[in-house]
């Protein structure tokens, strides 16, 4: 009896040592796919060069900041969108004061 015990430990050993780097070798490469999705998205060339956005109160949510649609309601919120933000050094979104 014991000796059924220890074999099955040792089976279970083994068969746990395999499914661990195989759970880490599918969430590595889920990781890179979201990772490569999101560059992807961002890295597009549809996007229109744009300096950071620094928004510092309610009177500078206008075009220059960035903003091409909405009054700032609840039903028509402002919006900043299409824009390719360089904002290696810096924040590349600030809205403060609002």
């Amino acid at each position: 009896m014991k000796m059924e015990w220890e074999v099955l430990f040792v089976i279970s050993f083994i068969l746990c040592s395999f499914s661990i780097p195989i759970d880490d070798a599918i969430y590595f490469l889920k990781e890179k796919s979201i990772q490569d999705a999101v560059e992807n998205r961002y890295v597009n060339n549809d996007y229109t060069p744009h300096p950071p956005i620094i928004i510092e109160g309610n009177y500078d949510f206008t075009p220059e900041n960035g903003v091409v649609a909405g009054n700032g309601t609840k039903d028509n919120p402002y919006i900043i969108e299409g824009w390719k933000i360089n904002a290696k050094n810096a924040t590349g979104i600030k809205i403060v004061n609002t």
